[in-house]
């Protein structure tokens, strides 16, 4: 009997791993085929960190975002074909458009979905002519008021995590 029960255990501990990793983060699928330069990490707390004046509608639009994982690629750019291959292969699991901006030295990309945990994913890229992000958002977030983050990015009322200097260590 004690057999039964460690090969029932052994089968139950491979079906749950397995599923625990079948489904991979697009970024860090795309950061394993291509290193980025720099790295980051943030989650709610160091989120809430970079709003300097304490906006409470900065707050409120972060409040249920889980992370947001960020790649620079630095002068190095992001490899247009590696991208539009990884943009193809996300609609090919559900990913859908979310929203394009181009203009003003900036072009941007992002893609939405709900990952295996039902919570929603966006995925995307931004691209300026001195350096390349790729960008993930796990949690929820309101799409339609990122062109206004982005203005108070350039108003100085946050540190704007896009412009932090790479150290060559």
């Amino acid at each position: 009997m004690p057999d039964i029960k460690r090969i029932i255990l052994t089968g139950w501990m491979v079906m749950v791993t397995t599923g625990l990793f079948a489904q991979k983060s697009p970024a860090l699928e795309y950061k394993k085929a291509d290193p980025p330069v720099l790295s980051f990490c943030f989650y709610p707390s160091t989120i809430r960190m970079i709003n300097l004046k304490n906006d409470p509608e900065f707050n409120e639009m972060v409040r249920d975002i889980e992370n947001i994982r960020l790649y620079r690629y630095g002068e190095k750019g992001l490899s247009n074909e590696k991208i539009q291959s990884a943009m193809r292969q996300l609609m090919d699991k559900g990913f859908e458009d979310v929203l394009l901006i181009s203009g003003n030295q900036q072009n941007t990309h992002l893609m939405a979905h709900n990952d295996y945990k039902g919570r929603p994913v966006i995925f995307g890229y931004i691209i300026r002519p001195e350096d390349s992000y790729l960008i993930e958002i796990a949690g929820l977030f309101n799409i339609a008021q990122l062109p206004g983050l982005m203005a108070r990015f350039q108003e100085s009322d946050f540190i704007n995590v896009l412009e932090l200097p790479t150290f060559g260590f």
